[in-house]
C-alpha cells in the first residue's frame, strides 16, 4: 500500500522532468517502431555484423560471459541489497526521518525489478512472443527461422530472445539511479555518472548482441519499454507538487 513520507532532498525527483523523461521514451517507441518496420531485416544485418553460418565467434569467450555475469551480479546485488536494507529498516520501531526516506526508494526499486525484469519480462512477453534467439536461427548456423519484432514466432519454448531481460535489468537500474540516487551526488558529478550509468547499460545490452544472444530490436525495445515502466510507476505513486532540480526543504515522495 502507499505512504505519503516527508523525505530529505536527496531522495526526491523533479516530477516535471520524469513527465519529460516519460514523454522523450514515448517519442523513442514511436521511432523505434517506424525503423524496424521500415528496415525489416535492420536486425539480421546487425547481427551479421558479429556471426555468420558457423555461430558467433565471441559467443564461446570466457571473458565476454564473465563481463555479462559482472552486470547480472551488479543488477541483482543491487536490488538485492536495497531489499534487505529495506527489510531491516521497516523491522524498527523508529527508523528516523533518513532512514525511512531511503526506506521508501529501497522499497519502490524492489517493487520495480520485481515488476520489470522478473514479471513482465520474463513472465509474460519472453513467452507470448517466443522468438528464437539469433544464434538459433539457419542465418547463424542454427535450425530456427527469423521472425520480426512485430510477430508471435512460437519458436522458441524457454529463455527466448524477445524481449532481452538482462537488458531490462540493466535500464530498469539505471532508470531508478538517475531518478532517485544521482540527485544526491554533487551537481557537478551528476552529468559524469549519468554518463557513466547509461553508458554501462548501453554496453552491457550490446554485449547480448556480440555474442548473439539477442537481435537489436529485443535490445532496442526492452531498454524502452523499462525505463518508460520506472517512470510511469514512479509518477503514478508519488505525491507532491513538482520539485526544482535542486532544494534544501523536504519534499514528499509516495513509494511501497
Amino acid at each position: 500500500m502507499a505512504q505519503t513520507l516527508t523525505t530529505s532532498s536527496g531522495f526526491g525527483f523533479n516530477r516535471a522532468a520524469t513527465r519529460r523523461g516519460l514523454y522523450g521514451v514515448g517519442v523513442a517507441f514511436v521511432l523505434a517502431i517506424a525503423m524496424f518496420a521500415l528496415f525489416p531485416r535492420l536486425d539480421l544485418a546487425t547481427s551479421a555484423l558479429f556471426g555468420g553460418p558457423n555461430g558467433f565467434p565471441l559467443r564461446p569467450s570466457m571473458l565476454w560471459e564473465d563481463v555479462r555475469q559482472f552486470f547480472i551480479i551488479v543488477t541483482n546485488g543491487t536490488i538485492l541489497l536495497l531489499l534487505a536494507c529495506w527489510l531491516v529498516i521497516r523491522l524498527r520501531k523508529a527508523p528516523g526521518k533518513g532512514r525511512g526516506a531511503f526506506c521508501q526508494i529501497a522499497g519502490f526499486s524492489a517493487f520495480a525489478y520485481l515488476i520489470i525484469p522478473i514479471v513482465l519480462v520474463n513472465g509474460m512477453i519472453k513467452p507470448l512472443w517466443a522468438r528464437a534467439r539469433p544464434y538459433h536461427i539457419d542465418a547463424f548456423g542454427g535450425t530456427l527461422g527469423f521472425t520480426s519484432p512485430f510477430e508471435l514466432g512460437g519458436q522458441c519454448h524457454s529463455a527466448c530472445s524477445f524481449v532481452s531481460g538482462e537488458t531490462s535489468a540493466l535500464f530498469t537500474c539505471a532508470t531508478l539511479a538517475a531518478l532517485f540516487f544521482v540527485p544526491m551526488l554533487a551537481a557537478k558529478w551528476r552529468v559524469p555518472s549519468l554518463w557513466a550509468i547509461w553508458g554501462l547499460a548501453v554496453f552491457g545490452s550490446s554485449l547480448r548482441i556480440v555474442v548473439g544472444a539477442h537481435f537489436l530490436s529485443d535490445v532496442v525495445f526492452s531498454a524502452i519499454l523499462s525505463s518508460a515502466v520506472v517512470l510511469a510507476l514512479a509518477l503514478r505513486l508519488s505525491a507532491g507538487p513538482d520539485l526544482p532540480e535542486s532544494r534544501t526543504s523536504p519534499s514528499k515522495v509516495t513509494a511501497l
